[in-house]
């Protein structure tokens, strides 16, 4: 009894902890979004797009404090499978779903995305209309949108 409520005290204690450093490291993230992104890139287009995810990400990034950390207690309690379905479902069903309704179903002009490129574990190259499938691995032999068109074998 005494442990359980020992791992409620820190669980309770590393939530307002990760909170707080997350708020902390957030706020300037939102607040200085276009600086922070013209250090990348200085084109006007892409500081524009940069600092409207930015703005868009950095307010959601607190939910990741609640899942992670209640997902280690989970872990440290003895329950692996629990926190392993959780993640599954929330990182890749929910997310592969909500890209899937935001493509097909509602209009996002602002975001006008031409192409895209996703690494997979599948060891060949493949383009399906827009989308561009390459290995994880071949990360390290792109240095620009010229190299990927090289890499593309049809």
């Amino acid at each position: 009894s005494r442990l359980t409520e020992r791992a409620k005290t820190g669980v309770s204690t590393a939530v307002r902890m990760a909170l707080l450093i997350t708020s902390v490291i957030a706020v300037p993230v939102v607040i200085f979004a276009p600086q922070l992104t013209a250090f990348f890139n200085a084109k006007p287009e892409v500081i524009h797009y940069g600092t409207l995810m930015l703005r868009i990400i950095s307010p959601f990034i607190v939910i990741c404090c609640f899942h992670n950390i209640y997902a280690g207690a989970l872990r440290g309690s003895g329950n692996s499978r629990t926190p392993m379905i959780i993640m599954l479902f929330s990182f890749v069903f929910f997310r592969q779903l909500y890209l899937f309704v935001t493509t097909h179903f509602i209009s996002n002009s602002e975001y006008n995305i031409c192409e895209g490129v996703v690494f997979s574990i599948l060891r060949e190259i493949s383009r399906k209309g827009k989308i561009i499938y390459l290995p994880i691995y071949y990360v390290m032999f792109i240095d620009n949108q010229q190299n990927i068109e090289e890499l593309i074998l049809e």
